[in-house]
């Protein structure tokens, strides 16, 4: 008989009660014609999300996190090798798909064939601060923004064949940006990369501060391993500051949010700060 299209979907967790249930009660409420295994894999959960997972996935698979602390590379590889589909979707636990057809228009660029590799659309959570909303609405919305970007990708709701996955594994030496040098070496060798606006979940963080500028410290050192571009004081961070701070006091002016101005300026300004930094330490390392 005809083989039947068989789909595994991979999802990380780590305390992740406030989200697990729905996520995934979304993901085994969907409208497919495909065979779906969901595959867990969670990295030390102390808040409930294992017992939750046990309850809700009992015929999906759980796996143990590979031994040697999280890497992520390491883990994404560790799924792609246990799962048995033709497609692999990554779908993190704190993704929240927002309809039973997200699989289906996810997987629709790769069934028809006009792309290898494909990224859902994320919209932000109802609390999610002024400017993270702003960014989530550039990144994504109608994607006319990211497309005029060198490059944009991101893993927390995204699909690939396995075999691409197996052939081209994700490097297991970065802790940051795996899926964006994993998606920009594919991009440099042919692969196709769609954006399924239709396809739709729920997923943003309120970083504090000190997050903030730990987290884009180290984006922006694994951005120079990955892109090897130069980076000087000015082009790199000074003109795009200004840009960006102009367009976020006229985002923060039309939404009525200026009260918020002085939080969400200095929010803007220590993650481009740390990302410039961190990109200037990459471009140490990369020497």
């Amino acid at each position: 008989g005809r083989h039947r299209m068989k789909i595994s979907i991979v999802v990380r967790t780590h305390n992740d009660i406030p989200y697990i249930a729905q996520t995934l009660q979304c993901l085994q409420n969907q409208q497919i014609d495909a065979e779906t295994e969901i595959m867990i894999i969670d990295n030390e959960s102390m808040d409930g999300t294992s017992g939750v997972v046990r309850r809700l996935n009992s015929g999906g698979i759980n796996l143990e996190w590979p031994a040697g602390g999280y890497v992520p590379g390491k883990v994404l590889n560790f799924a792609v090798s246990r799962c048995s589909g033709d497609y692999i979707v990554f779908n993190n636990a704190d993704s929240v798909p927002q309809n039973e057809h997200y699989l289906s228009a996810l997987l629709r660029p790769l069934l028809d064939g006009s792309a290898q590799i494909v990224y859902a659309q994320q919209i932000p959570r109802k609390d999610a601060r002024p400017l993270i909303r702003k960014d989530y609405r550039r990144a994504f919305g109608d994607g006319s923004v990211a497309r005029t970007w060198r490059h944009f990708f991101s893993i927390a709701a995204a699909a690939a064949p396995r075999k691409l996955l197996t052939d081209h594994p994700f490097r297991e030496d970065l802790q940051y940006s795996e899926d964006v040098e994993w998606s920009w070496r594919m991009k440099q060798q042919g692969c196709r990369i769609a954006y399924a606006e239709d396809a739709t979940v729920e997923h943003s963080h309120n970083y504090d501060l000190k997050q903030t500028a730990k987290r884009f410290y180290n984006e922006g050192i694994a951005d120079a391993m990955i892109f090897r571009a130069p980076c000087g004081f000015f082009g790199t961070f000074l003109l795009p500051l200004c840009r960006e701070l102009l367009r976020d006091i006229s985002f923060l002016f039309r939404e009525h949010e200026l009260a918020d101005a002085p939080y969400e300026l200095t929010f803007r300004i220590l993650q481009r700060w740390n990302h410039y930094r961190g990109y200037r330490r990459g471009e140490s390392c990369r020497e």
